[in-house]
């Protein structure tokens, strides 16, 4: 089998929000706005993938967020060309640095930043 990664889709408390903070704190760009019957969805452009985002389907109930460690998706992890760089603009748009840039083993520089719906983005710089 081969397997090539299409896209990431996030459940948003506030969609217009999440969006808003996508696309201006990570600077990502909205390349399509369509959906399903009872969930509209948008799809920005986020590396080599897509980033889907979207409110619960109509008629699902979704469990609120609670800030608590669960089980499932909870991190998307990207490398950048220069870590500092990055977390000090990032920084200046807005983002919340929940870890500072910091060697993690040899050769590998990481940050945290706290984005919307409990998504944490791990930034990675390899040297």
């Amino acid at each position: 089998m081969n397997y090539k990664h299409d896209h990431i889709h996030v459940r948003c408390v506030d969609p217009e929000a999440s969006e808003k903070w996508w696309t201006e704190v990570m600077g990502l760009e909205v390349v399509k706005r369509g959906g399903v019957p009872g969930m509209p969805i948008t799809r920005l452009a986020f590396g080599d993938m897509t980033l889907s985002l979207s409110p619960p389907k109509e008629g699902i109930e979704v469990e609120p967020l609670s800030g608590n460690n669960r089980y499932g998706a909870y991190q998307l992890g990207v490398t950048v060309d220069d870590l500092l760089a990055t977390v000090e603009e990032l920084r200046g748009r807005g983002a919340k640095v929940t870890l500072e840039p910091v060697e993690m083993s040899p050769g590998m520089m990481v940050s945290f930043i706290q984005g919307p719906d409990g998504v944490e983005l791990e930034l990675m710089q390899y040297t």
